[in-house]
């Protein structure tokens, strides 16, 4: 093709497959063949990352069943390509593995065999955003989509020298270990700044933020209560179906329902609303919310999580919801801060009970250690937050935009390759015409000496 670089051609994938190479599906292997004890491992969609082997299933079969169902044993270097998503078409290479190995009829295995396409090259080819298009397309199902091995076979690939396939896939190996490494580097900020956020909430609510404050404020000290005292309500909510009232739309006569799945860590989620009918209130009138409470889970695996109401609309809360409406002289910001920090949380799972399911009281809500500073310091200690993780915000929003970058950098890279643009051409590589000429070839002469059916090959 013209627009191909020189050596280059436009060939479709069985092209590719020499007279000593394999390309078929995995073996249908059902539940009832497989044995535990088995010495072959069984591979699954599971272990087909894109372009790198997961190693996560652990299904074997025993070498008398690997017989009787003439299982394909798998080689080191196969190309294995998911024929189901996510994402669809996504291959890897089989590493050295430490037992014989096979795989599931939804992985297709490419073998190339010897002196013929690189298969490193090719398993990153396949994995190219303009191929990813091409299975998209040919993809078949309603419920999970699939491609077809057949629709495989007659992809077309852009094909350059043997040559220059090493030597692309070379470049690749070094440009997406420095695009992992950085990956790696990039993934360790959110537990950087997770740390962070708490040791802050820790200083905040202990005095350490706000130590040299007092000294030049003369700052009284601070006194040691509980949340009950503070409170002028600790109360929760009920489920709607205990007193016969239903979920319904949004609109007139309608009330927002919030449940533990709404109060995340210190911020309210609800983009998915739920509504009950507005006579909920009057069974429930005690934990009707108003802008400014507190809330935090009680129950499940949420237990603790806390966030603050800031809203007039027409509220109410479920069971797992403890409602803590708070005196006017105590800042909301700081208590919240004080539910969030680790000591908190590990007060209430030392005082949760768990029968069924983890729960705490009201009791155990209101008996919460509280380390109480005056109102200003509560004031200046909000401030003082406020700004640290605003600060910690900022980074994340780059971490964010980073990351999305980065993970755009495989795909380009490798759509460079694709078009012939990461490495540069050597006239003197052998054309890929020549490569491919040399496999049918093989093919051919592998067909001429086989011998007819019903007769006996010479001897």
């Amino acid at each position: 093709m013209s627009n191909l670089p020189n050596g280059w051609v436009h060939a479709p994938l069985k092209s590719l497959l020499s007279s000593d190479g394999i390309f078929s599906d995995g073996d249908w292997i059902e539940s009832k063949d497989q044995d535990p004890n088995g010495s072959i491992r069984l591979l699954q969609l599971a272990d087909i990352g894109d372009g790198y082997f997961v190693d996560k299933s652990s299904r074997f079969v025993n070498e008398e069943k690997f017989a009787a169902l003439n299982c394909t044993e798998l080689k080191t270097g196969d190309v294995l390509i998911a024929r189901m998503p996510d994402p669809l078409g996504r291959a890897c290479l089989l590493p050295e593995m430490s037992q014989p190995c096979i795989t599931v009829v939804d992985v297709a295995v490419f073998r190339t065999g010897k002196e013929c396409a690189s298969n490193k090259w090719l398993m990153n080819v396949i994995n190219s955003p303009q191929l990813r298009t091409f299975m998209e397309t040919n993809s078949s199902g309603t419920t999970r989509k699939r491609i077809a091995r057949g629709k495989l076979t007659d992809m077309e690939l852009h094909v350059p020298p043997i040559n220059e396939q090493k030597r692309i896939a070379d470049k690749l190996d070094a440009v997406l270990a420095r695009v992992d490494s950085c990956r790696d580097r990039l993934d360790r900020l959110p537990l950087i700044l997770k740390r962070f956020r708490q040791s802050v909430l820790a200083a905040a609510t202990s005095g350490k933020l706000t130590e040299t404050w007092r000294v030049f404020h003369h700052a009284d000290s601070w006194q040691q209560t509980h949340l009950r005292e503070l409170a002028i309500l600790i109360t929760k909510g009920a489920s709607p179906n205990w007193q016969g009232i239903s979920y319904v739309d949004a609109g007139a006569g309608a009330t927002l329902f919030v449940t533990s799945q709404n109060v995340r860590d210190m911020r309210m989620d609800i983009s998915e609303p739920k509504y009950v009918d507005s006579a909920f209130n009057q069974a429930q009138r005690r934990s009707v919310l108003q802008r400014g409470d507190l809330l935090t889970n009680i129950v499940g695996a949420s237990i603790g999580r806390s966030a603050i109401y800031d809203s007039d609309e027409l509220t109410n809360i479920n069971q797992a919801v403890c409602l803590i409406r708070l005196k006017e002289d105590v800042e909301r910001k700081f208590m919240l801060y004080v539910l969030s920090t680790p000591v908190t949380l590990e007060f209430m799972n030392l005082e949760k009970v768990d029968v069924a399911r983890a729960n705490l009281s009201l009791v155990d809500i209101g008996n919460v250690p509280v380390e109480l500073p005056t109102r200003a310091e509560q004031t200046e200690i909000v401030r003082r937050v406020e700004s640290l993780f605003a600060y910690a915000d900022r980074l994340e929003a780059r971490y964010t935009a980073a990351r999305s970058q980065v993970e755009k950098l495989t795909p380009a890279t490798i759509a460079k390759a694709f078009r012939g643009e990461l490495v540069p051409q050597d006239p003197n590589d052998e054309p890929a015409s020549v490569l491919l000429e040399r496999i049918r070839t093989a093919h051919n002469s592998q067909l001429t000496n086989k011998p007819k059916r019903g007769h006996r090959k010479p001897g």
